[in-house]
């Protein structure tokens, strides 16, 4: 997915934001459920507010750093599944028009985000994520058997076509994400950054009221943990194997996706302390 802000609706656009109050103790509240308290407000702050959703800087190019970076990594690691690119901006949807662009992003659908499409937001946002409750709407692509979806921080080392397989989504009924072990420690949450799920007709409703009963969402990755953990559904991690941070050292685990959100320059923890 990737949403140009000016092209979204009026709704979309004026999210509504928590205050700098209730962003604070949101903060604590999602350290403790984490078990991060170690990490400093700041570093927490960069760690769940993430810009895959959103253009900012504007231009053709960094669409190309972002999704479209993922599409021919796929293509490279010849991938026998498609990326399904869902998008209102103007340059990604030409590429179903232009002949050029669509011999360069063979693997690429494109699917238009339709009028209807667009959710109406319920709970309050964190400011840096004004367009990421729009994420959950992934879920109800039912026209999907299955779905993986993956940030554009993420960098691909090997085919991924195997884990469509590999791992039982139970009919919709469980998820698959990253191991959010920030501090490298082999303990943590569910990270959405690389997730794997079967869409289903009741999702988006099921979601949606699960934000509304939230209040403070701060994002997307809050909201689908909270509905995964309900009865009857289930919330699973992927080993390191499939996928782990950058920052903790990805070669001593071999991982087939690297998640490279740490600000360069940072020093590395040593994973697997």
């Amino acid at each position: 997915m990737w949403v140009s802000a000016k092209h979204a609706p009026g709704f979309v656009r004026q999210a509504s934001f928590m205050t700098k109050a209730e962003e604070k103790a949101q903060l604590k509240v999602m350290q403790s459920e984490e078990g991060l308290e170690s990490i400093t407000a700041d570093e927490y702050k960069e760690k769940v507010t993430t810009s895959n959703l959103v253009e900012k800087l504007g231009g053709e190019e960094v669409a190309h750093m972002g999704t479209l970076k993922l599409a021919q990594q796929l293509k490279a690691l010849q991938s026998k599944y498609p990326i399904v690119l869902l998008t209102n901006d103007p340059k990604l949807l030409d590429i179903q028009f232009n002949d050029t662009k669509k011999e360069m992003y063979s693997n690429v659908v494109i699917k238009p985000i339709q009028n209807e499409d667009w959710l109406k937001q319920q709970c309050t946002l964190n400011p840096g994520n004004g367009i990421h409750y729009q994420k959950l709407s992934i879920f109800g692509l039912t026209e999907y058997d299955k779905l993986m979806w993956i940030d554009t921080d993420v960098s691909l080392r090997k085919n991924l076509d195997g884990i469509f397989d590999q791992y039982d989504t139970k009919n919709g009924a469980s998820v698959w994400g990253q191991l959010d072990d920030y501090n490298c420690n082999g303990q943590g949450d569910f990270c959405s950054g690389l997730m794997l799920f079967t869409p289903t007709a009741d999702h988006i409703a099921g979601l949606s009221r699960t934000a509304k009963a939230m209040h403070y969402c701060w994002g997307d990755q809050r909201i689908v943990r909270k509905y995964f953990k309900e009865e009857g559904r289930s919330l699973m991690k992927f080993s390191h194997k499939v996928v782990q941070w950058g920052h903790c050292g990805w070669k001593k685990a071999d991982s087939m996706a690297v998640h490279n959100q740490r600000p360069s320059g940072q020093p590395l923890p040593n994973w697997g302390r």
